[in-house]
């Protein structure tokens, strides 16, 4: 009797350790896009790749109230290199900084192209 409850218990801890394990493959497969449709560009002409980008989008007052700063939108398919002079150093990483470096220069290129 002993023995079948011990290979219960050790049958049950494996299944827990395999599901476990199983969940935390599906949240590391799941990723937020690199970059999006837009980025965004503050008053201060900062390139930002998440819209709500705390540190880098707020003000704050005489009184220590904070305010959000007037953005702009910039569809990715129109970045330029001059899109690319000042970038928030809170959201924007070296991948994002490849892929807008990699889509400036591809634009560049349609740009200038005879055709």
């Amino acid at each position: 009797m002993k023995l079948k409850f011990i290979d219960v218990l050790i049958a049950i801890c494996g299944m827990v350790i395999l599901f476990s394990c199983a969940t935390n493959v599906k949240e590391k497969e799941t990723k937020e896009p690199v970059i999006g449709k837009y980025v965004y560009i503050d008053s201060q002409n900062v390139l930002h790749t998440k819209k709500r980008c705390y540190r880098g989008m707020t003000v704050t007052d005489k009184n220590g109230g904070k305010h959000w700063k007037p953005i702009e939108f910039v569809d990715t398919a129109c970045i330029r290199f001059g899109h690319l002079r000042k970038l928030c150093p809170c959201c924007v990483e070296e991948e994002q900084y490849e892929i807008l470096n990699k889509i400036a220069y591809r634009n560049y290129n349609l740009e200038s192209s005879p055709f």
